[in-house]
């Protein structure tokens, strides 16, 4: 069994999914190719990084109150910050990352896991 089998026993056992990382959007703390260990929320839990249902397709942001609004930020500095209103924000929650798993040899990684 390699570890990322494992990892996806554990997770499931908890109620996490894994959500592939596909872009640079979050780096330095998420690479493309990473992987966070999600679990479904139906409501706001806070400051975090969130899975967000949005029309480009589910997305990783760090989510941060911000008066009536929600900010939403990329860690990469390249990418702009932006605000929702947070009842908006409500209907795009999927999921908040509880850990991040970082590849360290992607030639390892399973293929169904590959993309």
């Amino acid at each position: 069994m390699n570890a990322l089998t494992l990892a996806e026993q554990v997770a499931s056992a908890e109620g996490l999914q894994l959500f592939p990382i596909r872009g640079d959007s979050m780096e330095p703390t998420f690479y493309r190719g990473d992987f966070a260990l999600v679990r479904a929320v139906d409501r706001w839990d806070g400051e975090g990084c969130y899975v967000l249902d949005l029309p480009f397709g589910p997305v990783l942001y760090r989510v941060a109150p911000a008066g009536g609004m929600a900010r939403l930020m990329s860690d990469n500095e390249r990418y702009s910050t932006w605000e929702m209103p947070r009842d908006d924000l409500l209907g795009c929650l999927l999921a908040k990352a509880v850990f991040k798993l970082n590849v360290m040899d992607r030639r390892l990684v399973p293929d169904a896991l590959r993309f």
